[in-house]
C-alpha cells in the first residue's frame, strides 16, 4: 500500500484487525519518498487505486492498473494506457464532480464522502484484478 501520512493513518486503523499479520501486505503509506514509490509502482504486478496521482503514475509507467471512479471526472482524467482498466461506481454521484462542479470537501460535508464509491463491490474488483493478472500473463 501507498499513500502520504495521512492514508497511513487511515490505512493502520482500517486493516490492524484484518490484515495485521498478512505477509503479502505491505504499508509503505508516508515511509517512501518520490523515487521510491515510482520504484515500487513501475515494478508491481497490478496496482489498484482510485483517481490520483499514482494511478496517472501507474499508468505512465505501464504497470497493469485498475482505477477506481466515484465522484471524480471519468472523461477528463481516466487512464489512457492499454493495460489500464476501470470500474466506475453506478451511483447517483457518478461523476458529481464533473466540469468542477464540486470537490471532495464539499461532498464529506454533505455526508456523501464514500457512498460515491458504494456501486463498486469486492467482488467487481476482484474480478477485474482476475482479468488484468490473466492478460499479464
Amino acid at each position: 500500500m501507498v499513500g502520504d501520512a495521512g492514508d497511513n493513518r487511515v490505512f493502520a486503523q482500517a486493516l490492524a484487525d484484518s490484515y495485521a499479520q498478512e505477509p503479502l501486505l505491505i504499508n509503505t503509506a508516508g515511509q517512501t519518498s518520490f523515487d521510491e514509490l515510482v520504484a515500487l509502482l513501475a515494478n508491481a504486478r497490478a496496482v489498484l487505486c482510485h483517481d490520483s496521482g499514482v494511478m496517472h503514475l501507474s499508468d505512465a509507467l505501464e504497470t497493469p492498473l485498475i482505477a477506481l471512479y466515484g465522484p471524480t471526472d471519468y472523461s477528463r482524467t481516466h487512464p489512457r494506457g492499454s493495460h489500464s482498466h476501470t470500474l466506475l461506481s453506478e451511483t447517483p454521484y457518478q461523476g458529481i464532480m464533473r466540469h468542477f462542479a464540486t470537490d471532495e470537501i464539499a461532498l464529506s460535508q454533505k455526508g456523501i464522502g464514500h457512498a460515491a464509491m458504494d456501486g463498486i463491490s469486492v467482488t467487481m474488483v476482484l474480478d477485474k484484478l482476475a482479468v488484468v493478472m490473466q492478460e499479464a500473463n
